[in-house]
């Protein structure tokens, strides 16, 4: 860009185009979730504070100030039920990575005095498998469902799910059935 061009001329070279699949929902309402495509699947990142997720399941969006103590959350049991499966289900896979790999290289060790369990975090990507499958949390008056999961993301509160219809719906109805945790109110100092 040279320097005595209009604002204008270099706003245009900033444009990108991009294809991105939207969620329509309720009356004309729209949510474009972040979302990333891998080895030909769509995911999407769900987040239990993000506003416009929160405007999706409840119909209002998050709202945390003091005076709304009724706001729409999604710190609820079913999200952090989500949170678990993932997390187990990819520290069955990693720990079955590590084992194989210690079996071949390694002779039995000795047994330690108190196993701890494993837990996959964010230095096992790099021999994690890029996603795996978990069966979603149970939903009232709908049938169990799986869906597919990447790894990224692990250890956050914050996960990555397969973007279809179906798992959307099954997500929405479950966390509109769950009950939000209490707010905990902020500890004060006492001089």
């Amino acid at each position: 860009m040279e320097p005595g061009q209009p604002a204008e001329m270099q706003q245009e070279s900033e444009v990108r185009v991009e294809t991105q699949k939207i969620v329509k929902y309720g009356d004309k309402k729209v949510w474009v979730p972040q979302q990333v495509e891998e080895q030909g699947v769509t995911y999407m990142l769900l987040n239990k504070w993000d506003r416009h997720f929160v405007m999706f399941v409840h119909g209002k969006p998050l709202d945390l100030s003091k005076k709304n103590k009724s706001g729409a959350s999604l710190d609820c049991p079913f999200f952090d039920e989500l949170l678990q499966k993932r997390q187990a289900a990819f520290n069955a896979n990693v720990q079955d990575l590590l084992e194989s790999d210690e079996g071949d290289s390694q002779p039995p060790a000795k047994k330690a005095k108190k196993e701890k369990a494993f837990k996959a975090t964010r230095k096992h990507q790099a021999i994690a498998p890029h996603h795996t499958v978990i069966e979603l949390p149970d939903v009232q008056d709908m049938p169990a469902l799986t869906c597919r999961v990447l790894f990224e993301g692990i250890g956050s509160t914050v996960i990555w799910v397969e973007m279809v219809p179906e798992i959307l719906v099954h997500i929405r109805k479950g966390l509109q059935q769950s009950e939000s945790k209490p707010r905990k109110k902020k500890a004060t100092k006492s001089d």
